[in-house]
């Protein structure tokens, strides 16, 4: 019996849900409401940050000018190729059987 009673209620309160979709879809072009739903952890827009022009974060005023220096440097690096398996078998017996060069540098004959 009151298995009965909590579906009963758990489907009225979708038979709203759905209502309350279906009405706002149907309005398309009204403006949005504003109860429309936010992710709890979606940040808020800032208007006093501003934001760097390599990487598009957002910076205090202070900061920028800062963080614009690293960003430059850090861009024009070129990072290395990060090799999981050769670090995953580093101290292991499998170290013995890893590839000491890479797949691409085997195959290559020289020209004479």
């Amino acid at each position: 019996m009151t298995i009965n009673l909590a579906i009963r209620a758990s489907f009225k309160t979708l038979c709203r849900f759905f209502q309350q979709t279906s009405s706002s879809s149907s309005s398309a072009t009204a403006a949005p409401s504003t109860s429309a739903r936010r992710s709890l952890f979606a940040s808020k827009p800032r208007d006093d940050l501003s934001q760097c022009p390599i990487c598009g974060r957002g910076f205090a005023e202070d900061r920028i000018a800062k963080h614009r220096e690293i960003c430059e440097k850090t861009s024009k690096k070129k990072r290395k190729t990060y090799d999981m398996s050769k670090k995953r078998a580093e101290g292991t017996e499998l170290e013995q059987f890893a590839r000491k060069q890479p797949r691409g540098a085997r195959n290559k004959v020289s020209a004479l």
